[in-house]
């Protein structure tokens, strides 16, 4: 019992230096994003065409206005949705869209892009994992009535989905506990507007709805 004991406590041991480990890596990022940040705010003011081609290294990837996929006229909805399409495009899936919002929202563009950003990212990750071509589809449903915005992403899934114990579903990635961070910081934004987030998943479709 007291060698058991001693293997629990090596083990505690580990989890516990890996999550101060993977918290100061994030911490980390936190900081160096800002760093960037303040460098490109200095470049839109003295040489936005420098400034263009330091965002496209940061990103990873040129992203072209020539495919339109969202023109709702919000810069924060249109930016994301048609940057993920280009993505998803890449790997083979189509995305869909139902989107009729204003030019202004009475939400914070880095919330918008937070949310929108996590889930298509979910999504995206989601579907190409399927081997049936005509599946790899994407459907994404923007709507605001009423002061209140509803968004809706669906996509088809494969295999069993596995929650963790806050009730959030994993990611399929190895790194779980970095990638489940996503959705967490979606329900940060949702508790923020007193929104509701609702998760439901049938017939190998995955749908989350969210009311801000």
């Amino acid at each position: 019992q007291r060698q058991e004991y001693a293997y629990q406590l090596e083990a505690y041991d580990r989890q516990a230096d890996e999550k101060r480990g993977k918290e100061r890596e994030f911490r980390k990022m936190k900081h160096d994003m800002k760093n960037n940040m303040i460098y490109l705010q200095e470049l839109l003011n003295s040489d936005p065409e420098k400034a263009k081609e330091y965002l496209e290294e940061y990103i990873g990837e040129a992203f072209s206005g020539k495919n339109e996929f969202a023109k709702s006229g919000n810069l924060a909805i249109d930016a994301i949705l048609n940057y993920k399409y280009v993505n998803a495009a890449e790997k083979g899936i189509r995305m869909e869209s139902e989107i009729k919002t204003p030019d202004a929202l009475p939400y914070k563009s880095s919330d918008l892009c937070i949310v929108l950003g996590n889930l298509l990212d979910n999504a995206i990750e989601a579907t190409e994992k399927l081997e049936d071509e005509e599946e790899k589809q994407i459907f994404i449903k923007l709507i605001y009535q009423k002061k209140r915005l509803l968004i809706e992403i669906r996509n088809p899934y494969r295999g069993s989905l596995k929650k963790g114990r806050s009730g959030d579903y994993l990611s399929g990635k190895n790194d779980q506990e970095n990638h489940g961070i996503g959705l967490k910081s979606v329900r940060k934004v949702v508790e923020k507007y007193d929104g509701t987030l609702d998760i439901h998943t049938e017939n190998q479709q995955f749908q989350i709805t969210i009311i801000l």
